[in-house]
């Protein structure tokens, strides 16, 4: 994982000048090996299997946490950017700490050179800066990144909630729908 991690970072940097980037796909495999360790591997499977799933609800519940970890994240990341957000963490952290997010990726894959080397810099040169990470996060709200990174939270919600309407109702059902609308609706 570590490794993964890294082989991005330089890859980010290596071709910081190249107008077609192709993170999103390296993004979302590296959300979906951490989501589905920290929601999949273990309370969702032995849930379903200590209430003697079958193995299609179980590979189907699987997949309702991998949806609904990718999109907790992604809203996680948009709420970095946030400046009314309360997250617990100071704002701008994630370009603070140098992390690769959809939201940034997307700005990098969409902006104009000027603005992919602006924001190269900030995350490369100036990531102790608050000012520049202020001014970045405000310029990636401000672009197409926010509506499609709001989207890509909207899919996997969608997904989640499509399969989840293939159990029957009950507590664990409502559950799951109370689950997926939080992620949703979250502010913090």
């Amino acid at each position: 994982m570590k490794r993964l991690e890294k082989f991005v970072k330089a890859s980010l940097f290596k071709w910081k000048t190249q107008r077609t980037l192709v993170f999103p796909r390296i993004f979302t495999t590296i959300l979906s090996v951490k989501k589905r360790q920290l929601f999949l591997q273990q309370p969702v499977p032995q849930g379903a299997i200590s209430a003697n799933a079958s193995e299609k609800e179980i590979s189907t519940l699987r997949q309702i946490g991998l949806d609904l970890g990718i999109a907790f994240q992604i809203k996680d990341d948009l709420l970095d950017l946030l400046p009314n957000a309360e997250t617990g963490k100071p704002k701008g952290n994630d370009i603070n700490e140098q992390k690769l997010t959809l939201p940034l990726i997307h700005f990098l894959r969409t902006a104009s050179e000027s603005d992919r080397k602006m924001a190269l810099d900030t995350v490369q040169n100036h990531h102790l800066d608050m000012d520049k990470i202020q001014d970045l996060s405000q310029q990636i709200l401000n672009s197409e990144s926010l509506i499609y990174v709001e989207s890509k939270i909207a899919e996997h919600l969608e997904k989640a909630r499509t399969l989840l309407n293939s159990f029957p109702d009950g507590e664990g059902k409502s559950t799951f729908q109370n689950l997926i609308d939080f992620v949703a609706n979250r502010e913090y």
